[in-house]
């Protein structure tokens, strides 16, 4: 029986198969002591947490990829390849919950509208900030 992966390619031409197995959430948990939907939460906004979700979504039993491929190499290579910003780090990590059995498909899809609702609303408050940053006030540069 082969394995549910999702496939990621980079603009390189890379394609990575990664699987956040039973094995895989226990090392994070054991790591960060968290929940391991709180640490896919918190790495679509910490990229070092992220990195480590693909550091042990890499690696998985039946992996034929090559052990010296890291999770912050494959991180790299995504930004590389255009992936800018917390919604496309927020499916990655939402389609890597969903594969696992963490999350059904309409939690994922839940999930990712409510994300990207705070998003915008976050950024909304941005079209209002002035385009200038505010000048550095003497107390700042001592």
């Amino acid at each position: 029986m082969e394995l549910k992966t999702i496939k990621v390619q980079t603009s390189a031409g890379k394609v990575y198969d990664l699987r956040l197995t039973l094995g895989g959430q226990k090392a994070l948990k054991k790591q960060y002591g968290e929940e391991i939907l709180d640490i896919l939460l918190t790495a679509i906004t910490d990229n070092e947490v992220l990195a480590e979700v693909l550091q042990q979504s890499l690696h998985f039993a039946g992996s034929e990829l090559d052990f010296s491929v890291t999770g912050e190499q494959v991180y790299e290579e995504l930004i590389d390849s255009g992936c800018h910003g917390q919604m496309p780090k927020a499916r990655l990590l939402m389609d890597l919950a969903e594969c696992a059995g963490l999350i059904s498909a309409d939690q994922e899809r839940k999930l990712l509208a409510k994300i990207e609702r705070s998003l915008d609303d976050a950024l909304s408050n941005l079209d209002d900030a002035d385009d200038e940053p505010p000048p550095v006030s003497p107390e700042a540069t001592r």
